[in-house]
Formats: C-alpha cells, sequence, structure tokens
C-alpha cells in the first residue's frame, strides 16, 4: 500500500512533494485532496513547450489528468528516474528505458540529433542541442506541418496557386513562422472556385450562349441592374408611402420633419441637409401614387432617377411615360427578376477575383495533385519530427514535472521563501514594505468580483516598462500584515519581476479590509474621530463667517469697541462656563469617571476586537486564484505568521549601524540653544535694568 504523506500549508493539509516516489503517488491520490484541479496555462511561469505538452488540447488549461499522463509517460521513458529540477537539461542515452518500442524511438531520436550535429560519440543529449535540431528541420524544405510556404516550390504555376490561395482564402503559419498553405485552405479554394465556376456555367443555355432572360438589355444589363440596384428601395418606399398617404393624408406631414425637429436642427450644416434631405420621400407628389419622372424629384436623388428613367424606365414602358406608377414598376422589377435571381445565387466570391478561366485550370489541370504530393512529402518527416519532440519532452519534464506538481497537487514552493511559486509574478516595494506576493490579472472588476470573498486587502496596481516600447500588465499583490498606511489609489512603488526585471508600479485600485486585528479594533475610534474632525470644522466655518459678517459691518460705535465688548463678554462667559464645570466636576469621584471611560473604551473596543478576530481568521489566500480562473480545493488561510510571508519590512542590511540621534534634530537642536541663548541674555539684561533703576530710585528716595 501507497503511503502519502502529507504537510500542513495555510490551515489545510497537502501531499509532501520531494522526489520521484512522492511524484508517483499522484496516480493513486484522488483529486479530491489535490491543491488545485485545473489551472489557466497563461498564470504559470513555466517554459512554454513544456505547457504545451501538458495542455494537449490546447484549451489553455492543464487539468489534473495531463499531469497524470505526462508522469506516466515520463517514468516510462526512462529506467532510472534520477533527479529533478531547472538544472538538469539533458539526458543520457543509457537512462533512457529500451524495454518496450517508445523507448527504442525515443534513443533513435536521440541518436538521430546528436548524428546531425556530427557528435555521435557523445553519450549525452541537451535541450540545447534538441532545440537547434529543431530550428534546422524547420527551416527545411520538408519540416514536417504540411504548410507549404511559396518559396519552398518550384514550380511557378504551383507558387503562382499557392499565392492566389493565400490572397483569397487565406493562409496558415509553418514550423519556420513562414507564411503558406496546407490542405485545409487547399480545399476550401478547390471548393469555392468550384462553386463560382459553376455559378457562371449557370447562366449558359443549351447552345452555349447566354440565356436571353438574363440579359433582357443586353450587355447593358449589368450596368442598368447596378442604377436599379441603387434606387430599387428609396422607390419601394415612395410606394409604400403613398399606400398611406391614400389611406390616411393626415399622415403625410410624418413623411417630413417635425416642427420640434426643425427647431433644433442646423440648416448650415451640410451634412445634416444631406442627411435629411436623404430620409424625404422621393417625390414631392406622395399623395398622388405615381413617381413624377420630371418634376419635384428630391435632389439627392435626382441624378440616379433620371439615369433610370432614360436607360430602362423608357425601354420596358416607352418613351411617352412622364409618370410612373405600381403597375409600372411591377414590369421594370419583372424585367430584372430572373438576371437578380442568378446575381443573388453568386457564390465564390472570394475568388472571382482570380477570373474564371484560371479558376477552370485549377480545378481540371493536375496542378492541385501536385500541390498536394508536395504536402505529403512535407507531412512524411512528422514521424521524425515527433521524435524529436519528445526528446525535448523529456527533458522538459525532467526539469520542470516535480516544480508543476509543487504549485499544482501542493502549494509547496508558495510557503517556502527561498522558492517563488510558478504562479507568482514578483516582488511589490511600496510605503516602505516589501510585498512578495502578486499574480497577473487580466480583468481587474470582474476579479475584485470575486477576491471580495477572500476578506484580504488587495491592491491592484498597473505595472509598466521604463521603455515605451515594452508592454505592461495588471497586477494584484495582498496586504498580509502591518497596516494600510499610506497606500491609496495613485500611491507609486517599484515592482520586481521574477527574472529580475524592474518595473512602475502605479495602485489603481484598492480592495480594503482590516490587515490586522489592532487596525480593525481602531476602526471605530477612527470613525468617532472623523466625526468630531467634521463638527469642528462645520463649526470653525460657522464661526469664521459669522465674525467675517460682523466685522463687514459697520457700527455706530466703532468695531474697536465691539470687539472689546465682544471679548469682554467672551471673556466673562468663559469664567463664568469654568466655574461652572469646576464645581461640577469636583462633586464627582475620580473612579466613577474613570469607570465610565473605561465602560465608553470598551464599548468600542470589544465589538472591533470580535469583529476584527473573525474577519482576519476569514482570509482566504485561494479565493484570489478562483478569481483568476484556478479550480482549487484547499484553502489558503493567512495568520499573522503567514502574513509577515508574504508582507514584511525588511531589516536594515548585515553590518549596519544605525545613529539614534535623529540628524535633522541635532541642526534644530543647535538653533534651539543659540535662541535660548539669546532670551536668556535678554532676560538678563532686562532684570539687571530693572532691578538697577528699583536701587537708584530707593537710593535716592531715602538719601
Amino acid at each position: 500500500m501507497i503511503k502519502h504523506i502529507f504537510k500542513r500549508y495555510g490551515g489545510s493539509y497537502q501531499l509532501k512533494m520531494e522526489n520521484a516516489l512522492d511524484l508517483e503517488k499522484i496516480q493513486d491520490l484522488p483529486e479530491v485532496h489535490w491543491a488545485a484541479t485545473s489551472i489557466p496555462v497563461a498564470d504559470l511561469n513555466c517554459d512554454s513547450e513544456f505547457m504545451a505538452f501538458l495542455d494537449k488540447d490546447q484549451d489553455g488549461r492543464i487539468l489534473s489528468n495531463d499531469l497524470k499522463i505526462t508522469q506516466e509517460w515520463f517514468f516510462k521513458m526512462l529506467s532510472d528516474v534520477g533527479t529533478f529540477g531547472r538544472g538538469f537539461k539533458s539526458v543520457k542515452l543509457s537512462e533512457i528505458n529500451v524495454s518496450h518500442g517508445e523507448g527504442e524511438t525515443l534513443l533513435s531520436a536521440a541518436k538521430f540529433i546528436l548524428k546531425n550535429l556530427k557528435i555521435d560519440e557523445s553519450d549525452e543529449v541537451t535541450l540545447d542541442q534538441v532545440r537547434e535540431v529543431k530550428k534546422i528541420v524547420s527551416e527545411a524544405r520538408y519540416n514536417g506541418d504540411g504548410i507549404i510556404p511559396p518559396d519552398t516550390v518550384k514550380d511557378e504555376e504551383i507558387v503562382l496557386m499557392v499565392k492566389n490561395i493565400m490572397d483569397t482564402i487565406g493562409f496558415s503559419t509553418d514550423a519556420s513562422g513562414k507564411k503558406g498553405v496546407g490542405e485545409k485552405e487547399l480545399d476550401m479554394f478547390l471548393s469555392e472556385a468550384q462553386e463560382y465556376v459553376s455559378w457562371k456555367e449557370s447562366r449558359t443555355d443549351p447552345e452555349g450562349g447566354i440565356k436571353s432572360d438574363l440579359v433582357p438589355f443586353g450587355e447593358e444589363t449589368q450596368a442598368f441592374y447596378g442604377i436599379f440596384n441603387r434606387m430599387s428601395p428609396k422607390i419601394e418606399q415612395f410606394f409604400m408611402q403613398s399606400a398611406i398617404a391614400q389611406i390616411d393624408n393626415n399622415l403625410i406631414p410624418f413623411f417630413r420633419l417635425r416642427q420640434e425637429e426643425i427647431e433644433k436642427s442646423n440648416f448650415a450644416d451640410n451634412a445634416f441637409l444631406y442627411e435629411t434631405a436623404r430620409q424625404y420621400p422621393l417625390c414631392s407628389n406622395v399623395e398622388t401614387g405615381e413617381l413624377d419622372l420630371e418634376a419635384g424629384i428630391n435632389p439627392v436623388y435626382l441624378k440616379d432617377l433620371i439615369e433610370l428613367r432614360d436607360k430602362v424606365i423608357h425601354r420596358v414602358l416607352g418613351e411617352s411615360v412622364k409618370k410612373l406608377g405600381r403597375n409600372g414598376w411591377e414590369k421594370i422589377k419583372d424585367s430584372f427578376a430572373p438576371y437578380g435571381g442568378w446575381i443573388n445565387a453568386k457564390k465564390g466570391e472570394r475568388v472571382e477575383a482570380i477570373g474564371e478561366e484560371l479558376l477552370e485550370r485549377y480545378l481540371s489541370s493536375d496542378l492541385k495533385d501536385k500541390l498536394r504530393e508536395i504536402m505529403k512529402k512535407d507531412l512524411s518527416v512528422r514521424a521524425e519530427i515527433d521524435k524529436i519532440n519528445d526528446v525535448e519532452k523529456l527533458i522538459l519534464c525532467r526539469m520542470w514535472l516535480l516544480e508543476i506538481a509543487n504549485n499544482f497537487v501542493s502549494f509547496t514552493n508558495l510557503y517556502d521563501p527561498s522558492k517563488r511559486a510558478l504562479f507568482e509574478v514578483g516582488t511589490l516595494v511600496i510605503d516602505g514594505r516589501e510585498m512578495t506576493f502578486s499574480m497577473k490579472v487580466k480583468n481587474r472588476q470582474e476579479h475584485k468580483k470575486i477576491s471580495a470573498k477572500s476578506f484580504m486587502f488587495l491592491v491592484y496596481l498597473k505595472i509598466t516598462g521604463k521603455e515605451k516600447d515594452i508592454t505592461g500588465f495588471d497586477v494584484v499583490v495582498p496586504v498580509t500584515s502591518g497596516f494600510a498606511g499610506r497606500i491609496s489609489v495613485g500611491k507609486r512603488g517599484v515592482f520586481f519581476t521574477v527574472d529580475g526585471k524592474e518595473w512602475d508600479a502605479e495602485v489603481v485600485d484598492v480592495l480594503v479590509n482590516p490587515i490586522s486585528i489592532w487596525e480593525s479594533v481602531l476602526v471605530p475610534f477612527q470613525k468617532i474621530s472623523e466625526f468630531f474632525k467634521e463638527q469642528v470644522e462645520k463649526f470653525n466655518k460657522s464661526s469664521q463667517t459669522k465674525l467675517e459678517g460682523s466685522l463687514g459691518t459697520a457700527t455706530p460705535s466703532g468695531t474697536a469697541r465691539d470687539l472689546l465688548l465682544g471679548g469682554g463678554v467672551a471673556v466673562a462667559a468663559l469664567g463664568s462656563s469654568l466655574a461652572y464645570i469646576t464645581k461640577a466636576v469636583s462633586g464627582v469621584r475620580a473612579s466613577h469617571v474613570l469607570i465610565t471611560i473605561g465602560s465608553l473604551v470598551l464599548f468600542l473596543f470589544l465589538p472591533g476586537l470580535i469583529m476584527g478576530i473573525l474577519r482576519i481568521k476569514k482570509r482566504d489566500m485561494s479565493i484570489m486564484l478562483e478569481a483568476s480562473g484556478w479550480a482549487v480545493n484547499v484553502e489558503m488561510r493567512i495568520n499573522r505568521i503567514m502574513g509577515s510571508l508574504f508582507t514584511n519590512r525588511p531589516a536594515l542590511p548585515m553590518g549596519s549601524y544605525t545613529e539614534k540621534f535623529d540628524t535633522a534634530g541635532k541642526f534644530l537642536l543647535v538653533k534651539r540653544s543659540l535662541l535660548r541663548i539669546f532670551i536668556a541674555s535678554f532676560s538678563a539684561i532686562i532684570l539687571l535694568s530693572v532691578i538697577s533703576y528699583y536701587l537708584v530710585y530707593y537710593f535716592y528716595r531715602f538719601k
């Protein structure tokens, strides 16, 4: 029986993941005991190729079964799993398990890589060597992806065909990054080419000529149909408005601007005038039910209507027609009906620009077959490429598999100060503190909706590079210890990504929650303090307004006298008030005062203490991950110790010496000393002068 060992992290038990034996245990560990069961690929700072191997269906997420399949394959390919870690970027040929067919194929691929690099004698293949060969193969004429760029083809006709497909249908990118076409683009092109050619052929009669009903105006049919198409919606609108007008004459004004619209209109604006005229009826005699072809025509449509009249209406109805009625209009429509039906049935518009003749050649010749043959040759090396990819996958598994497990099955790396979790972005330095945990955020508002349940103080920041061409990003950082301090929107700091790069950081949003119990306790006192501050400010403002008013009003006795009288009254009132307060306080016992103050403080202190303890205990970092699209099983509670792990004020560097006396205070002390000497000297002079005066005075008086 496999023995699973669980360690406690952030209030939950998670599987210990330290070696190959621990990694193998994930096969028998129910997903309910995994830290997470689904994680978004974009959140992980990991090798992109390794992520592609894990995310086989390319849906942007890694599920628990993806990790299980990869682990099982990795252990199957090696005779000795050995050591793990980012530093192990190679595999020895002797380590590959050749007891089964897949292992033999893998060994053959490893030898193929070494042979291509002319180092056949080597017994080890590295990641750099694998990728060098992959690059060589991807830049070769045939690279296994089935995508054919035009510059890899020698036949000029096929080159032209590939370019035509790219210009009309689109393109794919091959392994080397070049644009080309694959079987998908070729099939779409041939399908649309066939549809277009078939549509063009549908206009011909059995004798090979064009059907007569499709060319009622001969070679000019297409041009006349364009005029007819442009005017048709407006003419239809005219006859509908006429029908409405004949039902109720009172509705005619509603076809025009109303009085309130006229008053708000700017008739000096040409764009407005054009748009207004375009909305008006085609002809002013809308109530007659007939379209006057010679008078009262809306100037916006005058040119097109005259052209339609001269080239189409007169040919169908006769040159004597001056007005067009509904019946006449239906005859015009009927004359274009077959041609319009044929035009509306048109298919293959994207390939039309190539021309019917060249499209027929592509469909009837062997060019398409030759292009398919080139694609097959390209795909024939796919198996060889896959073998090389498997060698790359094997090395990447040795580098990343255990680490991904410690960010998936368990969150071991997150709680280890010497390591960084793969989903951490970097470290924020702000307000004299260092905050080591951060995650990228795609949609801040959506993230806040979910992360509000985390009961954490979260800071959302815009991270921008110092160079303009560097793309910025948003992160969320939890403040887990201390106080909010001066952290607010607009506060700036510096951000260091895990790769050591320095970025500018600005707070753009804050989700406020108590950071510590003491901060929660102080909330009611802060509110009381703010209340009294507001009241004092209101009182001071009111008093100042009254004083300014009284000073601005002249009195017969004079302002100075009023001030003296007012001051005297105020002093008297203050004196009587103090006397009353002194008398009242003298009758109250000190113990009663202390009990009252203590009760009041306790009344305010206890709720904050209780709520603080409850809210701090509810802090859960897993909600942050869920807000970013993770499927998390475990609770990630942030207690006091965990809080100081993610947010702290680092000590001064080792060997630093601190001067306890404030340097700025030293300069101030010197100034104060000089001032005191001056005051003492001046006072001594005054005192000596007074004493001298009295001595002289008494000397002469009693002489």
